[in-house]
């Protein structure tokens, strides 16, 4: 993926955007309300998927999961989790899908606030909607996130998610109609 990128080879999807782990993300896919184009955007936006990933804030694996994030998702499901598992594409795929459903579930169904939450944090998102007016418009909302990195993040994750639906036969849309028309 990055070897592309720094070449400006942009027109080759399916090596930019691999279907990587495929099996896997089906599989978490309908275990949760997570779609696949959505697990894709967030393994390729955290990791490229690279599955010994790690971030200087302590973030690990394929998914990015703070082990803290880690132990409480796999406690809530019944799974049974070490800090080193988090290093195993399908557990951290485990982990990070089911941590995406959750996120979705707090957020009633709306991965715009969904994907700021899985970057900055369930409560800096609580914030920022408290403090925005309820009637605010999507895209206004996403330039106003105070981080410039989960700004990024948001657009991109939405973005990779119209790739990846492309990429399976499956068109979507940037943002649904509900999240569209929802009042964040």
């Amino acid at each position: 993926i990055n070897a592309m990128i720094s070449g400006n080879l942009w027109d080759y999807l399916s090596i930019r955007f691999p279907l990587a782990y495929e099996d896997e993300v089906h599989q978490m896919s309908s275990l949760t309300s997570v779609t696949p184009d959505l697990i894709f955007a967030v393994a390729r936006q955290e990791s490229a998927f690279a599955e010994n990933a790690h971030s200087s804030a302590g973030a690990m694996g394929l998914m990015q999961l703070m082990p803290a994030t880690a132990k409480s998702t796999a406690r809530k499901n019944g799974i049974k989790h070490r800090k080193q598992d988090l290093f195993d594409p399908v557990h951290n795929i485990r982990l990070g899908s089911f941590y995406l459903n959750q996120l979705l579930d707090q957020y009633n169904g709306n991965r715009i606030l969904a994907a700021a939450a899985y970057n900055a944090g369930p409560h800096r998102v609580d914030r920022w909607v408290g403090k925005n007016p309820q009637d605010v418009a999507f895209d206004i909302w996403i330039e106003t996130i105070p981080f410039k990195e989960t700004r990024g993040y948001v657009q991109n994750v939405l973005s990779f998610s119209v790739i990846y639906g492309y990429r399976m036969g499956k068109p979507r849309n940037l943002v649904s109609e509900f999240e569209a028309n929802s009042l964040l």
